[in-house]
């Protein structure tokens, strides 16, 4: 019993050599990132009108792929320092009589489209005015 588990000990040791000091592959120090990344991640709380054309359109330097938003209640998750572009991308709905008019929260003051760096969690709205004269569809 004892030889056995000498040659187990050995068997272990002698295939963990090997392993000590080796660097990762590329794809495991990118896995190694993204879980690091996962402790510094944000939300994007963003809400906009409910009609399709209306939505916006999120972008990301993380790499993440294009989001977009439509009503209330969307919360997208991104890397700590991602840059994020957010754009009104019809701002002008004619059919329901509304244009763009600003952003509240984080994108106050900004046109479109909105640059945000998320270094924590934030919350922003487009805003939407009457067209004056027009008649929905």
């Amino acid at each position: 019993m004892k030889g056995n588990s000498l040659s187990v000990m050995t068997a272990f040791v002698m295939m963990s050599a090997p392993v000590t000091g080796c660097a990762l592959s590329d794809d495991g120090a990118k896995e190694s990132q993204r879980a690091a990344a996962l402790d510094s991640a944000f939300t994007l709380n963003l809400s906009t009108e409910t009609a399709p054309q209306d939505k916006v359109h999120v972008t990301s330097s993380d790499g993440s792929p294009p989001r977009d938003c439509f009503g209330t209640g969307c919360q997208f998750a991104y890397l700590a320092g991602s840059v994020l572009t957010l754009t009104v991308t019809f701002p002008t709905d004619r059919p329901n009589c509304i244009f763009f008019s600003g952003w509240s929260g984080a994108c106050s003051g900004q046109g479109n489209p909105c640059t945000l760096t998320l270094n924590s969690d934030l919350t922003t709205e487009a805003l939407w005015s009457p067209i004056i004269g027009c008649d929905p569809e």
